[in-house]
């Protein structure tokens, strides 16, 4: 009779077998990720600057890759100035992948297989070159591009616009009186007691003897005062609280100061101004080399200007919007406002922005016999908290804390 045939322990190998496989799996997948992904940023980092330079320069070196403000004024610059370039290159890379995914798929996996380490450091090698060609071409022109104003310093520029000085007397026409105290009473803190009592109390003797034999004389002499003052801490009026809060608020930066969106796009525009000058008075001393770019920033008729000047603009107004639409604060702001009876209360509405599309200040205030006489439009200066920031249809609601 033969030998029957010696039955394999396979338990080991099948309960390992899955594991090895999907460790496999998963370091195949890890190497194709790598080379492949790493190739396409270098080239995309290459690209982007040999077109926009300024903008990898400062997201690079300036470490603004840790800024989603920079990050989003690069994709709205891109979006908005290159539009078709942008959805023609989105298109394309979809379109590429699905030929190599069909036709070719196979000879270039194994290619990528095979040389996918060379591909990753040759992509790493690539980035670092890139990296440092951007700083040495464009870390001058980083401190005058565009890019480097992201939102907050065009806001702070409108705080700075006109700061509003309130003078005592004030003629108010209408007061918040609970909303007015509250604010009050947290940048003037309440004394502790409503008066204070301070006594003093003092006495004084004397003593004199005269002694000759038997005879013996002592006068003493004793005296006594007390003193009592009392402070009491003067009240002000809903008035004067009003003025030094609305005060306070704006110096401090805490509240933004409005008055048309000409005078901000002109403020804007002036200090814009200032640093093409900078620019210019580098590019003198350069020579012949920059006349192109200083002709274009001297001449205020050329057409590099004017389409400077209307980005410039397009770009604050973006900028502008983005920050009313997250608003939450005090504001103060000087026009005219049509004036609207609901019934249960006023609205103010001022007209800030016109172009592309409306923005208005809408502010409700309780319904006073003196505002109703003024007509349909007058004005006024108000500060006002915000209740909803910039909405879709273009309005930003407001109550009024104070009108005068």
């Amino acid at each position: 009779m033969g030998k029957e045939p010696q039955s394999r322990d396979t338990s080991t190998s099948d309960k390992s077998s899955p594991a090895i496989t999907w460790i496999k799996i998963t370091w195949l997948a890890s190497k194709r990720f790598l080379a492949i992904f790493g190739a396409l940023l270098a080239v995309y980092v290459a690209v982007g600057s040999a077109l926009f330079g300024t903008w990898w320069y400062g997201f690079v070196w300036e470490a603004n890759w840790s800024s989603w403000r920079y990050i989003r004024k690069g994709l709205f610059f891109l979006f908005d100035n290159h539009f078709a370039a942008t959805i023609a290159s989105i298109c394309g890379m979809f379109i590429l992948a699905a030929v190599i995914r069909h036709y070719v798929s196979r000879p270039f996996l194994r290619v990528v297989d095979r040389l996918w380490g060379w591909i990753f450091v040759a992509s790493l090698v690539a980035l670092c070159l890139t990296a440092i060609v951007d700083r040495h071409y464009f870390q001058a022109d980083y401190s005058e591009s565009d890019f480097l104003d992201d939102d907050q310093p065009a806001i702070a520029a409108s705080r700075r616009l006109g700061q509003p000085e309130l003078v005592a007397p004030i003629e108010f026409k209408f007061l918040d009186e609970q909303q007015i105290t509250a604010l009050y009473s947290q940048i003037i803190p309440e004394y502790v007691g409503k008066e204070r009592s301070v006594e003093e109390s003092g006495s004084a003797s004397a003593k004199a003897g005269i002694s000759a034999g038997s005879l013996n004389a002592e006068v003493n002499k004793q005296s006594g005062s007390e003193i009592k003052s009392t402070e009491q801490r003067v009240e002000f009026t809903l008035q004067r609280k009003a003025i030094d809060t609305i005060n306070f608020c704006v110096h401090q930066g805490t509240c933004d100061f409005y008055t048309t969106a000409e005078d901000w796009l002109l403020y804007r525009e002036l200090e814009g101004q200032q640093q093409r000058t900078e620019r210019m008075i580098a590019l003198l001393g350069q020579g012949g080399s920059r006349s192109k770019e200083l002709k274009s920033l001297a001449d205020p008729n050329s057409e590099e200007y004017l389409e400077a000047k209307s980005k410039r603009q397009a770009d604050n107004l973006r900028s502008l919007e983005a920050h009313l639409s997250h608003y939450a604060g005090f504001l103060v702001i000087d026009g005219e406002y049509s004036i609207r009876n609901t019934g249960k209360e006023l609205i103010l509405t001022h007209l800030f922005v016109n172009k592309p599309r409306p923005i208005r200040f809408a502010v409700s205030v309780p319904t006073l016999a003196y505002l109703d006489h003024l007509g349909q439009k007058s004005f006024f200066r108000v500060f006002a908290s915000v209740d909803q920031s910039l909405q879709k249809d273009g309005v930003i609601s407001l109550h009024a804390l104070a009108i005068y």
